[in-house]
């Protein structure tokens, strides 16, 4: 299901509401006072969430195999086995779809900037990064493709794509969206699942092998310089301040001190009923 967390007070962590899907839940947004959740095959659903601790479904759309979500402005941009379904919810009780592209294999991670959206692929036949001209929602056009590798993680920050793929993370040039071209990558020593950036770090959710902090200040010359493997599986991470919160499996929410990068330490974790496989924070 989907849960929100009160984190004020990192040490001492309080669910304010839950919300049950009937399905797995495997994609999270947030955006206003609404959180998208991607379920799996019981479509996307948007609840409510200005009064934390009274979170309740507003509109449902599906279903369809959702894997991932991200927001934008009044459209919702969900991933799945196929591709990519853009949605208009400028009402959030009656979302309606209003463009797709299928025919693209396993899609992971979506990430949008601009007139462009990225979804990161894993998959043998059509993985690695696909860019999409989705400046017309309703016809969208892919114009890129990186085929390097398989991608399961993602985070787009300025000219540069940031995708994980289970045994690295890989950094791409992608000022020219036609053209995307890797500049640097980092192996890890875990499942490299999924990455945010925030300054001059990228946060590696690792796996097994936990949190990883990498130096990206030169793009071209990525290196760790902290970790910390707290958890039994790091799927997803998020960063806000001085703090990483991570999604692990069924060790729940983890909360990372990374106010020092090169010294990172657990400062509080939140038990979840379930597997935690998504955080935004």
């Amino acid at each position: 299901g989907f849960q929100i967390v009160d984190v004020s007070a990192p040490r001492a962590h309080a669910e304010a509401s839950f919300y049950h899907p009937p399905a797995l839940s495997t994609g999270l947004a947030v955006s206003g006072d609404f959180a998208y959740i991607a379920s799996w095959d019981d479509g996307l659903h948007i609840v409510d969430i200005s009064t934390p601790d009274e979170s309740r479904l507003v509109g449902l759309s599906g279903p369809a195999l959702r894997r991932h979500v991200a927001v934008d402005g009044i459209y919702a941009y969900i991933t799945g086995y196929g591709g990519l379904h853009i949605l208009d919810t400028s009402d959030p009780t009656t979302p309606v779809e209003v463009g797709s592209i299928g025919d693209m294999g396993e899609c992971h991670k979506v990430a949008t900037d601009g007139d462009y959206a990225y979804i990161a692929q894993y998959d043998y036949v059509y993985g690695g990064l696909h860019i999409l001209d989705i400046s017309d929602p309703s016809v969208p056009i892919e114009v890129g493709l990186f085929d390097g590798s398989s991608a399961l993680g993602l985070a787009i920050v300025d000219h540069y794509a940031y995708i994980t793929d289970g045994d690295n993370m890989r950094i791409l040039d992608i000022e020219d969206p036609t053209s995307p071209q890797e500049i640097g990558f980092i192996i890890t020593p875990g499942a490299a699942q999924d990455v945010t950036v925030a300054g001059n770090y990228a946060y590696i959710a690792d796996g097994y092998s936990g949190l990883r902090i990498i130096d990206i200040s030169n793009p071209e010359e990525p290196f760790e310089v902290g970790s910390l493997a707290p958890t039994p599986f790091a799927y997803d991470v998020a960063v806000a301040g001085a703090f990483a919160y991570i999604a692990s499996s069924h060790d729940g929410l983890r909360v990372i001190n990374i106010s020092s990068p090169t010294t990172p330490f657990e400062v509080g974790f939140f038990d979840t009923p379930d597997y935690a496989i998504r955080v935004v924070a």
